[in-house]
């Protein structure tokens, strides 16, 4: 009987989370049908992992983990012959980091632009490979938040203000729950303008 092969999802994933891992080649030979046991590297042992479904040539289920990883599959045949594919790693990542952003005005009259959200330092990490990407998001609570339409840039100039509003940047690179982070948020308040009221001569 052959082993077969088997390959992670994503070779790098978020510390604390758990990796998925594909049947890439399925094994070949013996008496079918055949049976699954999967395995992880604890130190300089190789222990069994817990499956509900024996029969399953992929894991969904495996323990999560926060550092490399190794990771293989035993599979046997109805006749207890078997076979152990090569062990595949996955590696992790940590947290993304935001960055930092600054309040050029914490306060504007009404219906004026503030200065802009100056970016201090960018964010950081994250398991894609396509660089860090950028979304500002608006909000008058600092609850309900909504994306600023063609803000993508790591500092923003905001758009007239009529109400308080609160301002964060968010930043992703990757799709794993590690992988998206927010600076701020900034409170931008805003004021009435003055009336100056108006004078009238006695004379």
């Amino acid at each position: 009987i052959t082993s077969g092969s088997i390959k992670p999802t994503l070779p790098l994933i978020c510390a604390g989370t758990s990796p998925v891992l594909n049947n890439l080649v399925s094994p070949t030979g013996g008496t079918s049908p055949y049976k699954f046991k999967w395995q992880i590297l604890n130190g300089t042992t190789w222990t069994d992992i817990p499956t509900s479904n024996d029969s399953d040539s992929s894991l969904s289920n495996a323990p999560s983990i926060n550092d490399e990883t190794q990771f293989r599959r035993i599979v046997l045949s109805a006749l207890k012959c078997q076979n152990t594919s090569d062990p595949v790693s996955v590696k992790t990542t940590g947290q993304m980091r935001p960055g930092e952003i600054k309040l050029t005005d914490t306060s504007v009259c009404a219906g004026n632009i503030p200065g802009i959200i100056k970016s201090i330092s960018p964010a950081t990490g994250g398991t894609g490979n396509t660089g860090i990407k950028y979304q500002w998001e608006s909000s008058p609570d600092a609850v309900s938040w909504t994306a600023v339409n063609n803000a993508t840039l790591d500092s923003l100039l905001p758009g007239v203000l009529t109400v308080n509003t609160y301002y964060r940047r968010k930043a992703s690179n990757g799709t794993g729950v590690c992988d998206e982070v927010f600076a701020g948020p900034v409170l931008i308040k805003q004021y009435i303008k003055l009336n100056p009221g108006s004078i009238q001569s006695t004379d």
